[in-house]
């Protein structure tokens, strides 16, 4: 007769056939064997960060000099910041009027901001703008020397684009929309609408906001409403500026 002696088990625990499936899968996902069916979807925290609003249509960091968003900045003090270089913030001249959600606003007199940037002749920049009507004045949201982008040009009802040049880019007046010039080119909405011959080279007076400024003094002030933009220092291509404009739009 042969003795059966007990035997204590080695390893796991034999399987109760009561919670046998449950017990199985709690196994087949613990350690040693959990790296090996661990899901291969990344967890929310390891996906790539978002392209921030001035980087859109593949824009590298160093080629953006000043990128700024007045609407969601939670304080005048705050809106002045330099999104793309902390160490260069917007100044300001004389107060505008500033609300959150909806950015700076002029007077149409002295209200004014300055960027400290200097616009390169291959440089590009964009604004966009709100509560834009024809008005009496010429009305300047981005200008610098012969480089301005205009909410009302001329007292009627067109907005205006020069880049680098005295020939002015015009196009139908909206309340709201975005304006940008790449080099010697014009855009309105995020599309090209011509070429312009330019005139001279780099800017050297600073690129100023609500209004313009140049060696003869400060002018066309805005009673429009500046809600983003940015600067860059190289040609944006179209299909950037077209990129910049649907990305901003919905700040």
């Amino acid at each position: 007769m042969i003795e059966t002696i007990a035997r204590p088990w080695r390893g796991s625990m034999p399987l109760n056939p009561r919670t046998a499936l449950s017990d199985l899968i709690a196994r087949v996902f613990s350690a040693p064997f959990a790296k090996v069916f661990s899901s291969p979807i990344a967890s929310p925290g390891a996906a790539a960060a978002a392209v921030s609003w001035w980087l859109s249509g593949g824009i590298a960091a160093a080629n953006c000099t000043l990128a700024f968003d007045a609407k969601n900045a939670t304080s005048f003090a705050t809106s002045l910041a330099n999104l793309a270089n902390a160490a260069a913030p917007i100044s300001n001249v004389t107060t505008p009027t500033w609300a959150a959600g909806t950015g700076w606003t002029g007077n149409g007199t002295n209200m004014c901001l300055n960027s400290n940037q200097h616009l390169l002749i291959a440089g590009s920049m964009i604004v966009r703008y709100a509560n834009a009507t024809s008005s009496s004045v010429t009305e300047c949201c981005l200008g610098i020397g012969y480089a301005e982008l205009w909410t009302c040009w001329s007292a009627i009802a067109y907005r205006g684009i020069s880049v680098h040049s005295t020939s002015i880019s015009t196009s139908a007046i909206t309340a709201a929309g975005t304006l940008a010039g790449a080099g010697n080119r014009t855009f309105f909405d995020g599309v090209f609408k011509d070429a312009k011959p330019q005139n001279g080279g780099n800017e050297t007076d600073n690129l100023y906001i609500l209004a313009e400024n140049a060696g003869w003094g400060v002018r066309f002030y805005s009673l429009s409403t500046v809600v983003a933009g940015a600067v860059y220092n190289i040609t944006l291509s179209d299909a950037q500026i077209s990129a910049i404009h649907t990305a901003i739009m919905l700040l």
